[in-house]
């Protein structure tokens, strides 16, 4: 787990678009995606 990756998921959550959270922090919407689902394997969050 990773502070970028947590703040990833706070933008998505704030946003409640993964492609408008993506370009807050200027990365592509699958850049994003693939770390929120990193954390969310980290935390154990079922699919």
């Amino acid at each position: 787990m990773t502070l970028m990756e947590l703040r990833y998921l706070v933008a998505v959550a704030e946003t409640r678009h993964f492609g408008r959270a993506a370009d807050r922090f200027n990365v592509s919407q699958s850049t994003l995606s693939m770390a929120v689902r990193k954390l969310e394997e980290d935390l154990g969050v079922p699919n």
